[in-house]
């Protein structure tokens, strides 16, 4: 008996984060010689994946990938979306992993030509910042 479910779908907007060190190279696995074991990668590995309806590419959606880094900076990135599914992903790796002291917490956001937020994924630890500049401290009064 073959089922066939037409009509059934599952949209959705995902992100996995792979941490990328040594491990991550082939040649530490199978043994071969590799100039990369010498100075190996480090940092995070983001991938975002996603399955929308074909009416949706109409609509010009844009993924929009907020992070928030290790030192309390945070970074946006923008990738228009051409397919009702796929995949892009992110490497965070070396200098700029080390600078930023890594990855905190991160949100994908496929947003539409109005603005209008179709799809959110967000990391258990997703917060907005809110930034306090130095010496704005002093124009709070206390209160006695």
């Amino acid at each position: 008996m073959l089922l066939v479910c037409t009509g059934c779908s599952h949209y959705y907007l995902d992100v996995q984060r792979e941490q990328i060190d040594r491990r991550y190279l082939a040649s530490t696995f199978v043994g071969s010689p590799d100039p990369r074991q010498d100075n190996p990668p480090f940092g995070q590995l983001i991938t975002i994946e996603w399955k929308i309806p074909e009416e949706i590419l109409e609509r010009d959606p844009l993924i929009v990938f907020d992070l928030i880094y290790g030192d309390f900076t945070e970074g946006r990135f923008e990738y228009p979306v051409q397919h009702s599914w796929g995949h892009k992903s992110f490497e965070f790796l070396n200098p700029e992993y080390e600078e930023k002291k890594g990855i905190i917490a991160y949100r994908a956001q496929m947003i539409l030509d109005d603005g209008e937020i179709y799809l959110t994924w967000e990391h258990q630890f997703w917060v907005n910042l809110i930034n306090i500049e130095k010496g704005s401290y002093d124009e709070i009064e206390s209160v006695e």
